[in-house]
């Protein structure tokens, strides 16, 4: 396996198996779940691996390889375990972010609408205070307005009382 030849020690063990003799058969099976199981294997197959182990397990149980191939066959049962909650994990953290995508485009169009909003209620108590105004000075105006015709009403009065009093003087002028 050195230099990556992964190929050649594969076929070099299966003539091993081949042979016939048991003599170095269940070396063989491991080095071929090695092959298999080795990172830089551009082939690289837990399955195979796994098969292989198992081979050497139930064909030589008397093996002093077999300890070591139930030991690896338990590490792959974890890694598979710990592959497939990756998965989940990744299929979880996928929709956890598309849901932050979708909350973070509604907190921009809510963030929007709330500009608007503001935007909205700023005028109309922009528009409020410029109705006040106007209200307070028409307010204004009608108090000079009535203060007007108060004066009106006295000078119309007091023109009426002199009148009254005026043609009496005047008739009683002209009588002889």
């Amino acid at each position: 396996m050195a230099g990556g030849r992964f190929g050649e020690a594969l076929a070099i063990c299966r003539r091993v198996i081949e042979r016939g003799d048991s003599d170095g058969r269940d070396r063989a099976w491991f080095i071929i779940a090695m092959v298999y199981a080795h990172p830089e294997n551009p082939d690289r197959d837990l399955n195979h691996s796994a098969t292989a182990l198992n081979r050497l397990i139930t064909d030589y149980p008397r093996s002093g390889l077999r300890q070591q191939a139930v030991v690896f066959l338990n590490l792959f049962a974890v890694l598979r375990h710990a592959q497939a909650r990756l998965e989940a994990v990744r299929s979880a953290l996928g929709s956890v972010e598309r849901k932050l995508k979708a909350v973070k485009l509604e907190k921009h169009k809510l963030a929007g609408a709330l500009q608007t909003a503001r935007d909205k209620v700023a005028l109309q108590e922009r528009q409020l205070r410029a109705a006040n105004e106007t209200i307070m000075k028409l307010q204004g105006r009608i108090e000079q307005f009535k203060a007007i015709d108060l004066k009106t009403e006295e000078k119309k009065r007091e023109v009426i009382y002199k009148g009254e009093n005026g043609a009496e003087r005047y008739l009683q002028e002209q009588q002889p």
